[in-house]
């Protein structure tokens, strides 16, 4: 296999550098012949944009819209990760007995229960899988119906459950809080 460069950013010979205060972004405005740009994000080498222009107006208004639509991507992205942070501060708000559930499946609906059996950690939680308590929507529909989760009937061992801020995840999927509700279930044939 052959080793590959890296790629690094194309700074036009002839150009300004253009940036605005607080925005991870840096625009290239090119002189000479047709009106050209070019912009990169943050610490990205491929171009966010590279184009020619009709007049040098529109060139300089594109530049500047560009610059606002990065500056709201950059503070969204910002708040999103303030966000993550203070409720992976707050911690998950779970307790030993607690059911949370999986809802998964393709052509079908499958239910999976867990318990809670360690709360202990802010940061993470010991479940165990339980079993379901399942009936049928009745009549020739056998294959439907509803199920709620079996407290105390466990069929797995314990395991741990990270939080990453938002969820739990078990078996590669996604965990949701059960709130006490029927839950619909399904089966293929």
């Amino acid at each position: 296999m052959r080793y590959r460069l890296p790629p690094t950013r194309t700074v036009p010979k002839d150009s300004t550098e253009v940036t605005r205060p607080g925005v991870q972004a840096i625009a290239y405005l090119c002189h000479g012949g047709r009106p050209h740009a070019i912009g990169y994000k943050a610490k990205q080498n491929r171009p966010a944009f590279n184009f020619l222009f009709t007049s040098i107006e529109r060139r300089d208004e594109y530049v500047r819209e560009w610059f606002d639509v990065v500056a709201r991507e950059q503070a969204a992205k910002a708040a999103r990760k303030a966000e993550k942070a203070a409720a992976r501060a707050v911690g998950h708000g779970l307790k030993a007995g607690d059911v949370l559930y999986a809802s998964w499946g393709y052509e079908q609906t499958n239910i999976d229960f867990y318990q809670v059996v360690d709360a202990s950690s802010p940061k993470s939680v010991m479940l165990r899988e339980i079993a379901a308590n399942t009936t049928t929507a009745g009549g020739c529909f056998t294959d439907r119906g509803n199920c709620l989760p079996a407290r105390d009937q466990f069929t797995s061992e314990a395991f741990r459950s990270i939080w990453n801020g938002s969820s739990f995840h078990a078996k590669g999927r996604h965990l949701s809080v059960h709130n006490g509700q029927p839950l619909y279930w399904s089966s293929y044939a």
